[in-house]
């Protein structure tokens, strides 16, 4: 027996594959995994799976491998394929999908899978289609759950076949764009993207590249709206692409505006909100270049 994941196809889809495939002699392993409601989910996260599996259905560790988000030297990361994110910047807690994508495996003859770069949280669309990603069944207004899974391409509440939902017709914006480009499978095309940065962080990982459009769509919105929350992603990469100088104007605009204030705390107010947000910055890195170019 010798089944082979699809290329950049998730390990949760690939047991949910496997235990649709009427094999006794995957039964003792997939109950295993299966019996926990979250193991599916969690299995993306779990590259010591590939031993046990491979023994199973004759595919090598090797190729078994990028089925997962494996763990990355720097602490708190993890790497997916050739891109390494923070944990928190994959999100398993919902099943999310391309029907489009689906649509287009079954045109072209092959089976509907689960891309494991669908769990890369910040991605909006299909980084390969650019198909719009949902998490919701549009028949039944369910919420996409690995948990109840039978099928990756059907709703595991009321079996709506995932090809044929109507998505978001709404074009993709420039933060999906860039952010699809960055994680596109074409190696030109990643290049293409990051070109488009700073020098300074063109070589910067992924993650942070991520977390220093969140900062900055935060502190546009501290600017606006006197609240970080939620960041302005598609403003803050439309400023990133911009240069060093557009961020550091943006950096430095809550206190240009409260130096108009008549309240005489307002621009002290202001500049420890920015500090403050900076600061926070998941990484390091990012949280040190924001300062370098606001000080």
């Amino acid at each position: 027996m010798h089944f082979m994941p699809a290329p950049g196809e998730s390990a949760s889809g690939f047991l949910i594959h496997l235990s649709r495939s009427f094999s006794a002699e995957l039964a003792p392993l997939l109950s295993a995994l299966l019996s926990d409601p979250q193991a599916v989910a969690s299995a993306v996260y779990s590259p010591m799976l590939a031993g046990p599996i491979s023994d199973l259905v004759g595919a090598s560790v090797r190729e078994l491998l990028p089925m997962f988000a494996a763990p990355h030297s720097k602490a708190n990361y993890l790497r997916i394929g050739e891109f390494v994110l923070r944990y928190g910047q994959i999100n398993q807690s919902t099943r999310r999908v391309a029907p489009e994508t689906f649509a287009d495996d079954i045109g072209a003859g092959r089976r509907p899978y689960h891309r494991l770069s669908w769990s890369i949280a910040a991605l909006r669309i299909d980084p390969d289609t650019s198909h719009r990603l949902i998490d919701t069944c549009d028949r039944c207004g369910r919420r996409l759950r690995w948990m109840n899974t039978f099928d990756v391409s059907q709703c595991g509440e009321c079996t709506r076949r995932l090809w044929l939902c109507k998505g978001d017709s709404a074009a993709p914006d420039a933060y999906d764009v860039f952010v699809g480009e960055l994680f596109n499978s074409t190696i030109n095309v990643r290049k293409a993207a990051r070109n488009q940065l700073p020098r300074r962080i063109r070589a910067w990982i992924e993650g942070d590249i991520l977390d220093l459009i969140e900062v900055i769509g935060a502190v546009i919105c501290l600017a606006n709206q006197g609240v970080e929350l939620p960041p302005n992603r598609s403003e803050g990469i439309e400023i990133v692409l911009a240069g060093e100088s557009a961020i550091r104007r943006c950096l430095r605009r809550p206190l240009g505006q409260a130096m108009c204030s008549k309240d005489r705390l307002a621009p002290a107010l202001a500049s420890s909100k920015v500090f403050a947000r900076l600061r926070r910055a998941p990484s390091r890195l990012v949280s040190e270049y924001l300062m370098s170019l606001v000080i």
